[in-house]
């Protein structure tokens, strides 16, 4: 059979379509594009679009190569012409739209500009770059960027940790002192995921004793992976391999793997060694440490080190006024690698007599026990529990003398209206006569505190006191702005109590409070100490507990 030139397009064009080969000109028509392309990737052929295509050549005979006319040869030059001109036209609509699309992310990101400084006014900082645009990011990757913060205040600033709003970016930031004029460097990481589009989170750095954090818009327009609602599919051959791996961590070995200082007073500091071993290739230098809490910072050795060798890292804790447990990363960065070697350390804040647990949850139930360490080797007993002696019911090891005691409290009797904050074991402890316990219940939740000012110190654990001896005590008011207090008072008499001096400061209001013990010889003091401030509706308390030496 003889073939036409007509034939042979039409051919042609129906073969691409069942093989997949690249079919000419008519195939490209706009009617055939993807109609959900991303702006700025390229069109696709639309699965459907094809397959009408294939069978309205079926359904006009051209499959058959018999079955084409001349007349549809003569017809191929003008398709071809008006499918140029199609495809022009949709080349200058796509370039409108894709300026209308530019354009709109501009006003988006100036609009995200504008609020963020809104946000942040009344604030001593200046934030550089406003926005933290990692433009785009490869799906599956990580990217990672710093942005400065400005200290553009009269007072130095340290921040004290940061937090975002969603887990697929972390933030780090330096904990140093910040002189007026100097910015801090916030280290910004994002995760991408296996999905396409625009993401916007934030970060929130907090600088300490403030009440509101320094706001950063974190802005990603991720590609090259799924489109939002598909659901996954391995493609042949198994899965693709991504284009652009995750930044790699310097090759390191952290000696020893987590950083443990033990037991640790409260307010109390101790420091740990670290090894940082160089495994890789190729020589480290280690340029600076960040942290998200000034209750561990690490500092380390600024040397180049060879593959093989290590640098150390002085860790140093500083211990809160609270007890309980101090977990942090430490973030070691190298030059030339924007991604941290994240180093583990933690502490158990603890009086000489450690509690486990240091509080009791009534929120799980009105019966519970207390496990009592001496983390001095000290043999101690257990002589009252909330001023009441306790039965071999509660304290099994109450007649004797032990390193360690079981105590079970039971305040099922007790109604909620008669609860108190504090849960007292009196021990003959040389060091610890009185063990103290927060109550965690509706009730007694957030008793004596006020929304202007929050306590550096809200318990004061002295020990062993003796009559007529006068303690001081540095407190601060943090977040107080003004010196509106007006004086501290003991509510059951066991202290005369004055202000010695009272100084403002970036955090808030700081004074030294001044107890004499007033209480009789053989006292348990679980004593409340009022903080009133001139406007009488706001007050606050702390807790001051010991017993008072037999004379």
């Amino acid at each position: 059979m003889k073939t036409t030139r007509g034939d042979a397009f039409m051919w042609k064009s129906v073969l691409s379509v069942a093989t997949g080969d690249a079919a000419p000109a008519p195939l490209t028509s706009p009617a055939l594009m993807s109609d959900a392309t991303m702006p700025g990737r390229s069109p696709r052929l639309r699965p459907p679009a094809l397959a009408g295509f294939a069978a309205a050549a079926v359904a006009s005979g051209c499959f058959l190569l018999a079955g084409c006319s001349q007349a549809g040869a003569d017809d191929a030059d003008e398709d071809q012409q008006t499918t140029a001109v199609a495809a022009s036209e949709q080349t200058a609509a796509d370039s409108e739209d894709k300026s209308a699309e530019d354009k709109a992310a501009a006003d988006r990101a100036e609009a995200l500009r504008k609020a963020a400084v809104e946000r942040n006014a009344g604030l001593p900082v200046r934030v550089e770059p406003v926005v933290a645009s990692f433009g785009e990011l490869q799906s599956n990757t990580t990217g990672t960027m710093e942005v400065k913060i400005h200290n553009t205040g009269d007072e130095p600033l340290t921040f004290a940790r940061v937090t975002t709003s969603c887990s697929c970016t972390q933030g780090s930031i330096e904990h140093r002192e910040i002189v007026p004029g100097d910015a801090a460097i916030l280290t910004i990481r994002y995760d991408a995921g296996n999905i396409n589009g625009y993401e916007m989170k934030r970060h929130f750095a907090w600088i300490e004793g403030g009440r509101r954090p320094v706001e950063i818009p974190v802005t990603v327009n991720i590609t090259g992976g799924m489109e939002r609602g598909a659901t996954t599919a391995e493609p042949p051959g198994g899965p693709e391999v991504n284009a652009t791996p995750r930044p790699a961590r310097p090759s390191v070995r952290i000696e020893p793997p987590v950083v443990d200082a033990g037991f640790l007073r409260p307010e109390g500091t101790t420091q740990r060694t670290v090894k940082i071993h160089n495994t890789g290739e190729h020589p480290l230098r280690f340029t600076r440490v960040a942290t998200d809490c000034s209750c561990a910072v690490g500092s380390v050795e600024d040397k180049e080190v060879a593959p093989g060798e290590h640098a150390e890292m002085i860790v140093t804790f500083t211990a809160r006024p609270t007890v309980g447990p101090l977990k942090q990363t430490l973030r070691v960065f190298a030059a030339g690698s924007r991604v941290p070697v994240d180093v583990e350390v933690k502490a158990m804040v603890t009086n000489v007599i450690n509690a486990d647990p240091f509080y009791l949850n009534l929120l799980a139930g009105r019966t519970g026990s207390l496990e009592l360490v001496a983390t001095d080797d000290t043999p101690f007993r257990i002589l009252s529990m909330d001023g009441e002696k306790p039965s071999s019911r509660a304290v099994e090891s109450a007649d004797r003398s032990a390193t360690k005691h079981i105590v079970n409290w039971d305040l099922t009797d007790v109604a909620d209206a008669d609860l108190r904050q504090w849960f007292v074991v009196e021990t003959d402890h040389p060091e610890m006569p009185v063990v103290d316990f927060r109550v965690i219940h509706p009730v007694v939740l957030g008793l004596g505190q006020v929304e202007h000012w929050t306590l550096s110190h809200d318990r004061l654990s002295l020990g062993w006191l003796n009559y007529g001896e006068t303690i001081e005590r540095e407190i601060t008011l943090v977040n107080l702005r003004s010196d509106s207090l007006k004086d501290v008072v003991s509510r059951d008499g066991h202290f005369d109590i004055e202000i010695a001096d009272r100084t403002m400061t970036p955090r808030g209001l700081r004074f030294t409070l001044r107890a004499t013990v007033t209480a009789e010889p053989g006292t348990m003091i679980a004593s409340p100490i009022v903080v009133r401030s001139d406007d009488p509706s706001y007050s606050s308390r702390i807790f001051i507990f010991g017993k008072v030496r037999d004379e």
